[in-house]
């Protein structure tokens, strides 16, 4: 079978210069120019950070927490008027509150529970699905 994908590709080439054996399908040259690669990057040492780096890292986000300032207030004030509006509406869902609790004596909770266990089982039934093709891939 041959890899359709170059990430299938890779895969193979990763696992085959990670062990010692050959991978089917796989030229012996690429292979072992992929172990060259993986040993090369392993060993590779990593580099110095540049003088000043934190003090420049720390300048650019401080000038970016700055230039959102505008943003903060309008999204403050979003919030503000949410929780303002909710607040005054509390007197008007009172009614409304109690119209649902008497609906809901009449209501058939047999029916809902059924639903929702099999709602639940339905759910269950797909994640274990999906856990076996992932196993089998």
């Amino acid at each position: 079978m041959q890899p359709s994908h170059p990430s299938d590709i890779e895969s193979r080439l990763q696992a085959a210069a990670e062990q010692a054996n050959a991978v089917p399908g796989l030229p012996e040259q690429d292979i072992e120019a992929y172990r060259h690669v993986y040993r090369a990057i392993r060993a590779a040492p990593m580099p110095p950070m540049p003088p000043g780096f934190a003090s420049r890292m720390e300048q650019l986000t401080r000038d970016h927490e700055e230039q959102a300032l505008p943003e903060i207030w309008i999204a403050r004030a979003v919030v503000f008027t949410v929780l303002a509006g909710t607040v005054a509406s509390i007197p008007a869902l009172g009614g409304v509150a109690e119209a649902f609790a008497r609906a809901a004596q009449s209501l058939p909770w047999s029916t809902g529970l059924a639903a929702t266990l099999a709602l639940a089982v339905a759910a269950l039934i797909d994640q274990v699905a999906a856990q076996r093709r992932v196993d089998r891939s």
